[in-house]
This record gives structure tokens, C-alpha cells and sequence, in this order.
């Protein structure tokens, strides 16, 4: 009932509702919500295209998501695509709500109204080789933009995420791959996409959680993307999201050890 897909070359995603709107629909739709607004996209595109809601029940949860991109640190622009035709538009128009929340007719009508969002001040790229050995450029860069932005607390453990990601890319993918690495507030966000569809398998947790030690040089056993164990204990949040080549897989770091 809902399909999500990101663009990383202008930091998009989309998320798309099918059906009836019902209480079923609307609970899986808050979750999947969350999703994307943890990968803190530039846009965040709400399809409802192929939703059919005759009582625009679901107004209060795109009203909500506009509120907490809004809320977020950079913002997250929020539309919505949807007929003109239907009562939840309508709705829309009536409260004045186009004003901060777009109505587009298409998605494509949408990237392209939300195109000049990115936030190209914040952010770097590094297109990369599928191989393993790339990650001490992915290393490099981060090393670089850390410096930059003045996050040194953040160095070792973005350094070991962005490593971690890269070569997990290039074994398991083997295809030619895109680093984005982003600032947000006080955090930073690493991006690394490939041409491969499959999405990965969450670490299995542990029965007791143990503390968070990471070391102060990267271990040979952290090349070898042996899995995401790492990533899992090193990062706030991380996830995975499909793209029209292939995947991106995410992780934003703070410097307080709270998870999410």
C-alpha cells in the first residue's frame, strides 16, 4: 500500500500511498513517515495519486508532516501530489494550506518545483569505483569536511561508518558507487549509493547490548565489509532506501550517544 524511492543526486524521496485510506493504511503510513524523515531527505514528495480518500481523512497526517520537516534542522520541504479534483485538495485549498504545503499535479511536477531546495552549501560528493579499496577515499573526504565544519568528536566514528558502508558497496554490490556526505546541525550524514537493488539485512541484535567502544585508528577488519554491525553501533540512525539505479544506504551521526 505504500512504496518509498529515493533520489540522492537531489537528496528526494517519495513516498506513494495506494488504496482506501483506513485506520490500517493511516497507522502504516505514520511509520513509513518516520522512515523518511529519519534519512532527512532535501524533499520529502507524498504521492497520493493512487490513494482514494472521499472524506480527506488523511489531511491531519500530511498537515503533521509538513510540521516536523518544518521543524527539522535544515527543513525538510514537504509536497504532495494529488488531482485537483478530489475533496482532500479541496480541503487543502479551504484551510489555505498550499501556501506551505505545494499541491503538484505529478511528481515530476514536483521535482522539478522543488529542484533549487538542495542544499548544495552543506554537502559534498564523491563518485567512487566498486572497490573496496575506494573507502580511504570516502575516509579522506569525510577527514576533510569534519575539519571543515569543525566536528572533531564526530571524526572516528564517520570515518569508520563511511568505510564500513563503501566497502560493503563494493563487495556485496560491485558496482560503480556515489558518496554523499551532508552536514545536519550539529551532525553529519553519510550517503553511499550503488547500483545494486537488493536492500541490506539489518544486524541481528545482540541479547546484551554491550557499550559503545570505537577505536581511535580503523581496524584491517573494518575494510572487509564483513557486515553492518558497526555501522549499527556507531551510528544514531541508519537505514536503507530504494533508488531508480539501484540503493542508497544512510547513516546520520550525533555527538550525544542517544539512538533513535
Amino acid at each position: 500500500m505504500l512504496t518509498v524511492s529515493a533520489d540522492i543526486e537531489t537528496e528526494t524521496v517519495v513516498m506513494a500511498v495506494h488504496g482506501n485510506w483506513d485506520r490500517s493504511l493511516g497507522a502504516e503510513a505514520h511509520r513509513t513517515l518516520k522512515k523518511c524523515m529519519s534519512e532527512h531527505p532535501a524533499t520529502l514528495i507524498i504521492d497520493l495519486q493512487g490513494m482514494y480518500d472521499p472524506h480527506a481523512a488523511s489531511l491531519p497526517a500530511w498537515l503533521a508532516a509538513r510540521r516536523v520537516g518544518q521543524a527539522m534542522n535544515p527543513p525538510v520541504r514537504v509536497l504532495v501530489c494529488a488531482s485537483t479534483d478530489t475533496v482532500l485538495v479541496d480541503r487543502l485549498r479551504r484551510i489555505g494550506a498550499p501556501r506551505y504545503l505545494p499541491v503538484c499535479l505529478t511528481v515530476d511536477q514536483a521535482r522539478a518545483d522543488s529542484y533549487g531546495s538542495r542544499r548544495s552549501s552543506s554537502r559534498r560528493r564523491l563518485h567512487l569505483p566498486g572497490e573496496v579499496e575506494a573507502a580511504s577515499e570516502a575516509r579522506a573526504l569525510v577527514t576533510e569536511l569534519c575539519a571543515q565544519w569543525q566536528m572533531p568528536t564526530l571524526l572516528h566514528r564517520s570515518r569508520l561508518v563511511v568505510s564500513e558502508l563503501v566497502a560493503n558497496a563494493a563487495l556485496h554490490a560491485r558496482t560503480p558507487m556515489t558518496v554523499l556526505v551532508s552536514r545536519r546541525s550539529a551532525g553529519i550524514h553519510l550517503v553511499v549509493a550503488d547500483g545494486d537493488p537488493r536492500l541490506p539485512q539489518p544486524p541481528a541484535p545482540r541479547a546484551t547490548p554491550a557499550p559503545l567502544r570505537l577505536p581511535e585508528v580503523l581496524p584491517p577488519s573494518s575494510a572487509d565489509g564483513h557486515g553492518l554491525q558497526l555501522v549499527d553501533a556507531a551510528a544514531t540512525v541508519w537505514g536503507a532506501l530504494p533508488t531508480p539505479e539501484g540503493k542508497m544506504v544512510w547513516a546520520t551521526l550525533h555527538p550525544w550517544a542517544r539512538r533513535r
